[in-house]
């Protein structure tokens, strides 16, 4: 089933009834999920594969025995009824986008960017309003990375897709969300951007009608510190502004700009 023949996000992502003692398995890109439903708990596994060639997969809730060698994680839960919701979600680090080769922004100019942000899946049991949130699992394997100095510096993910000018760059992917981020460049000097952090925690998730989008983030350097301002926007991106609202973010955002290191800090790196 491909994504541009859905007409909205919850005939994707649907709520699924599992009655109690029995299996359900998902085949969803290149993760491979079951669920079970025991007497006051909630049994999940879950297998991340490789290969391109499953990033189409799409199979929704077969009924099945348990699975064989993959990890069980167990939940007890008080959650009434049988429903099991699966929601798109970021992952649980930062990512961190990389435009291809380095550019630099001139002094005293701004430009846009779009960063592709690979999504999660959370697993939620019970109502909209009340329910509880299980477990949230990568869609697929994000590979690790270190933004930062070696003394002052946080873990995160890297983006599997290069930042890019324009979003009609990207192809539409249903397990993707794009991200504009504008920067700004109000020191004396030219600012080079060869990687960009994003705090996806702070971040929305919009439906358009091909794409999946954040809120926007604006990025204001002010002088050669290591610190930028950050301001996370509220609301769809100016290209679809009738993309409707599917999840909310994490942590709620600051209402004023926080100071992040949101830029490749390697020169201040190789001058400690």
């Amino acid at each position: 089933m491909g994504f541009a023949s859905l007409r909205s996000m919850s005939e994707f992502w649907p709520a699924i009834s599992i009655p109690l003692g029995e299996t359900r398995h998902w085949e969803i890109g290149l993760l491979d999920l079951w669920i079970h439903h025991a007497s006051g708990e909630w049994r999940v596994w879950h297998r991340t594969g490789g290969g391109a060639s499953q990033d189409g997969r799409y199979l929704l809730a077969e009924p099945c025995d348990e699975p064989d060698g993959a990890a069980q994680r167990r939940f007890a839960t008080v959650a009434s009824g049988d429903k099991i919701r699966l929601r798109p979600a970021y992952p649980d680090r930062p990512i961190v986008s990389y435009p291809g080769s380095s550019i630099s922004v001139p002094a005293k100019s701004e430009a846009s960017f779009v960063c592709g942000l690979p999504l999660a899946l959370e697993i939620v049991v019970g109502g909209k309003k009340k329910g509880a949130s299980l477990i949230t699992l990568p869609l697929r394997n994000l590979s690790k990375t270190w933004f930062g100095t070696p003394l002052a510096g946080e873990p995160c993910y890297s983006a599997s897709t290069n930042a890019v000018r324009d979003h009609l760059e990207l192809s539409p992917n249903k397990y993707r969300a794009l991200c504009p981020v504008r920067v700004s460049n109000r020191s004396k000097e030219n600012l080079p951007v060869d990687r960009i952090c994003i705090h996806v925690e702070h971040l929305q998730l919009y439906e358009g009608k091909d794409y999946l989008w954040s809120n926007g983030v604006s990025v204001v350097k002010e002088s050669e510190s290591e610190t930028s301002r950050v301001t996370y926007e509220s609301g769809p991106p100016d290209v679809e502004p009738t993309a409707e609202l599917v999840t909310e973010p994490r942590v709620v955002p600051p209402s004023n700009s926080v100071f992040l290191k949101t830029f490749n800090q390697l020169r201040s790196a190789l001058a400690e």
